[in-house]
């Protein structure tokens, strides 16, 4: 399974009543979730795969681009986390910038040694990230059916005869304010 990201957040003014609650930080969430079936369609189990979240703590800017491209204007965070029970190739991220300061910084596996410095500082913050990410997972034995939910934007349920079934994933996923999801999925043995 592969996703390619085009990963896209701004914040720029806001404003509330006075009385009112300050308004809640730009969050975005990009799951993908696989679950099994019997073969009389009763769920067995549901796990995650991927998880990609991201926030921007006031006005600024974040991206990851289809060519990795990474950039970050004020303050954020971004996590990136691969499921290891299931994923060979198991990854994660944590990239957080507080007042200016890299307060978070830490990669492994596909995103080990490219991180900013902890401590470093700037208003704007740029590095190249992986273009794609190749989840190469192995899924408990079942019998029945493999659903993947590709963020709740996304997905079906693939007849499969057990765990080689192997999804082939185009990921597109573009955030600002709303989520597309472009992909298609296919059984291959």
């Amino acid at each position: 399974m592969v996703w390619g990201p085009i990963l896209r957040d701004t914040v720029s003014g806001s404003g509330f009543a006075v009385g009112q609650r300050p308004p809640i930080p730009s969050r975005f969430y990009d799951p993908i979730y696989f679950r099994l079936f019997d073969d009389l369609g009763q769920m067995t189990l549901e796990e995650q795969l991927l998880s990609i979240e991201s926030e921007l703590f006031g006005d600024g800017d974040l991206e990851w681009a289809d060519t990795g491209q990474f950039s970050m204007i004020g303050d954020g965070e971004v996590q990136v986390s691969m499921n290891a029970n299931y994923i060979s190739n198991p990854s994660s991220m944590l990239f957080r910038v507080e007042n200016g300061v890299v307060t978070q910084s830490m990669g492994t596996g596909l995103f080990a040694g490219l991180l900013p410095t902890l401590g470093s500082s700037g208003t704007s913050f740029n590095f190249t990230l992986p273009s794609e990410l190749t989840l190469n997972y192995t899924l408990p034995a079942f019998n029945g059916d493999v659903e993947f939910d590709f963020g709740g934007a996304g997905g079906g349920t693939i007849p499969a005869p057990g765990s080689a079934a192997v999804i082939a994933i185009a990921g597109l996923v573009a955030m600002r304010r709303r989520r597309a999801h472009a992909g298609q999925a296919s059984p291959q043995a």
